[in-house]
């Protein structure tokens, strides 16, 4: 059974390690929606695990803590315990223990875009029907305007 964008996105947290952080938008990334960053806030605050399925460790893209769902005093708490440095609501050392998406991408057992098969169709899946539409009228405005 498929499973939904938010059991993707908190399947992923548990691959941070202790002690590192990572940003909505790189789990957004790994999970192959880059501009789903919102979404996967969404699915940490949603999380019914936590903090087993640590989506404490997910931060903004600056170093900023961001929301949780237990507040941010618990988040703020759970992190310093896991010795990560916190000052007006951002990490210290934020490049230093920042773990990339790319690091986190293991799925099924296997590395890359989650988007790497194509649909038995032939269309890539990403719109591309639409983006051939476009390049078809483009090409067709061309050659109206040289003849």
């Amino acid at each position: 059974m498929p499973q939904s964008f938010s059991e993707k996105a908190l399947g992923i947290l548990p691959r941070i390690p202790r002690g590192k952080v990572s940003t909505y938008g790189e789990i957004a990334t790994a999970l192959g929606s880059p501009y789903a960053a919102r979404a996967v806030g969404n699915a940490c605050n949603k999380n019914p695990h936590a903090p087993e399925v640590p989506c404490h460790r997910v931060v903004g893209k600056c170093g900023r803590l961001g929301g949780y769902a237990k507040g941010p005093a618990e988040k703020r708490r759970l992190l310093e315990s896991e010795g990560i440095k916190v000052k007006n609501n951002r990490i210290v050392n934020f490049s230093e223990i920042f773990v990339k998406g790319s690091d986190l991408k293991m799925i099924s057992g296997r590395r890359g875009n989650l988007k790497s098969r194509r649909p038995a169709n032939g269309n890539s899946g990403n719109g591309s029907k639409a983006l051939r539409y476009l390049q078809r009228r483009k090409m067709r405005r061309i050659r109206r305007n040289e003849t």
